[in-house]
């Protein structure tokens, strides 16, 4: 991911790290701009040295260096799923573990505006907050699949509402935990979940 080439911090919308073009063509963050600036003025010095060919650039006016957007569009494309790892729509053992995370139906939560992506750690968002949200080194390996392709929520168990269902008793036909296979189910046949037939879930009672 693009950074500063002076504090090293990572590119991103927020408006203290949104990239600055100097008049060579490369880029500082919003912060380390203003902090040359301001240094600039204080040595009455001719403009602000580029920290990578050391050309210098004539400070702009009031409003400083321009907001390089393009970079800032490349950074929305990247934060898209296209580089992450696909999620499978029925896994059930990567999603009982994701926390709630959501706003109104099919709306990004922080925004309101529809929905378009869900990150397995922050839940459901739109192209313009997925990418302020994943631009950091801390959500690196976080998990993000398109909207259409979110995994179901894990099914619980009938008997025990906080575990989910690991195993399917083909005695009493019927989904349990592991706290049923430690238990009533413990001398019962079993087989897991994703070795089931389609037919044995259609069959009445299976829950």
């Amino acid at each position: 991911m693009p950074e500063c080439p002076i504090c090293f911090e990572q590119y991103s919308r927020l408006p203290a790290r949104q990239p600055r073009t100097l008049f060579c063509g490369h880029s500082i963050c919003h912060k380390c701009a203003e902090k040359l600036i301001r240094l600039q003025k204080e040595a009455e010095s001719q403009g602000v040295k580029c920290p990578k060919c050391r050309y210098i650039s004539p400070v702009p006016g009031q409003k400083g260096f321009p907001i390089n957007h393009d970079l800032l569009d490349a950074l929305d494309e990247k934060a898209l799923p296209s580089s992450q790892p696909s999620v499978p729509p029925c896994s059930i053992s990567a999603v009982s573990s994701a926390p709630v995370l959501a706003g109104a139906k099919g709306l990004c939560p922080d925004c309101d505006a529809p929905a378009t992506h869900h990150c397995l750690t922050c839940g459901d968002k739109c192209v313009r907050c997925l990418g302020v949200a994943h631009v950091l080194r801390s959500t690196a390996s976080h998990v993000v699949c398109d909207i259409k392709h979110k995994p179901l929520p894990a099914p619980t168990c009938v008997e025990h509402s906080t575990e989910a269902v690991k195993l399917y008793c083909t005695t009493c036909k019927k989904m349990i935990c592991l706290i049923c296979r430690r238990g009533s189910h413990q001398h019962h046949k079993r087989q897991e979940i994703d070795e089931v037939s389609a037919e044995s879930f259609a069959m009445p009672g299976y829950m």
